[in-house]
């Protein structure tokens, strides 16, 4: 018998994606984590994270998911402190960009600690990518986590050099998904539901 979940267990499981690969965020059990944002040939954010809720208790509650219910439902609203941090992952996308990142586009107060609004949720979601672009034939996930602030770097954190977040304005990435479903589990209904979602 598998051992229940939590929410920790949850948020640790595995990487959030902002689209299918790109932008993801990664916590650790440890409180440290991973930060990555990447478009085309640029590495804008290789970064580690520190990290440590608010009120550690609540990430111990047990959560009991529905699998069978795609649609969406607050599992549960939490905050954490996040620091986002000039180190660079000891393995992961950063050996692929050699040049400037992290701190080459960002200002110093970009790596102070920050308070984050976090809602885990579960159901069937499209990433923001495919629904900011309108993609239809895109990946469906059973989990998303929704961050207020994005933890990406607000406009003011970004200095002048970084002219991509600023035109592709990064911090309005805030819905992050895991979970992916299996082509096998999506029906045909189920693919057809996404061309009436807005």
């Amino acid at each position: 018998m598998a051992a229940p979940e939590t929410l920790r267990s949850i948020l640790c499981a595995e990487t959030w994606l902002w689209n299918d690969g790109t932008t993801s965020i990664t916590f650790y059990e440890n409180g440290t984590g991973r930060l990555v944002c990447t478009t085309e040939l640029t590495a804008w954010i290789v970064a580690e994270l520190d990290w440590k809720a608010h009120d550690p208790s609540h990430l111990d509650q047990v959560v009991t998911l529905d699998n069978s219910s795609w649609n969406p439902t607050t599992i549960s609203d939490f905050s954490i402190e996040m620091t986002l941090t000039t180190r660079r992952p000891p393995d992961g996308p950063a050996s692929d960009y050699p040049g400037r990142v992290n701190e080459h586009w960002l200002h110093d107060n970009a790596f102070r600690p920050k308070t984050y609004h976090l809602k885990l949720e579960q159901g069937r979601f499209r990433n923001q990518f495919d629904i900011m672009h309108k993609v239809r034939d895109g990946l469906q996930y059973a989990l998303r986590l929704v961050f207020d602030p994005s933890p990406l770097p607000p406009d003011g954190e970004w200095n002048e050099e970084s002219h991509g977040p600023h035109a592709m304005k990064l911090w309005e990435y805030t819905q992050f998904n895991a979970r992916k479903y299996e082509e096998k589990d999506l029906g045909l209904w189920d693919k057809l539901m996404v061309w009436y979602e807005k």
